[in-house]
This record gives structure tokens, sequence and C-alpha cells, in this order.
């Protein structure tokens, strides 16, 4: 008797178990009227130009206490950025 117990509750937990599963797996709902229609893509975002990418960069380097006073220059060439001065140490170097 003791089998059989044990045998159904294992048989409930584990039909719980993957009624849960099933249910935390469906992530979309589709109405039947918009089975067949795709959704419309999300609009790109507009390409920063080199000179905002240079304020920008230039801007978290002034930011930062640790490269106060150090002259960095910023170029930036088809969204490519360079850097151009010395750094104190290290340290410095790697931020």
């Amino acid at each position: 008797m003791t089998t059989w117990s044990f045998t159904r509750r294992a048989l409930q937990a584990g039909f719980l178990t993957g009624s849960l599963l099933v249910a935390t797996g469906c992530k979309q709902f589709l109405p039947s009227s918009a089975s067949n229609e795709k959704p419309a893509p999300a609009a790109a975002p507009a390409p920063r130009s080199d000179q905002e990418i240079a304020n920008d960069v230039q801007t978290r380097i002034n930011a930062e206490s640790a490269l106060a006073g150090q002259d960095i220059q910023v170029s930036v060439n088809n969204a490519t950025v360079t850097l151009n001065g010395s750094a104190a140490n290290d340290a410095s170097r790697a931020l």
C-alpha cells in the first residue's frame, strides 16, 4: 500500500511540475485575428556622428577624477575612437 501512495504522489507532483513548466513557457499570446500578421520592425536608432561620439568620450574622460589634469586628446573617424596623450601611471592608462 505504501508503494501505491508514493507512486501516486510522484505522478501528481510530476503532473503539477509539468503543468507549471508549460504555463510559464508561454511567452506570447497571439489572438486568432492577428495570427497571420507579422509585427512591424522597430525603427533603428539614427547613427551617431563622429563629433557626438568624441564629445561623449571626452566628457567621460573629464569626469574621471583619476584622469584630471592629464592631456588626453580624442579623435573619431568612422566611429573608431583614438586616444592620444600620456597617462601618469598604469591605472590611469587602464581607465
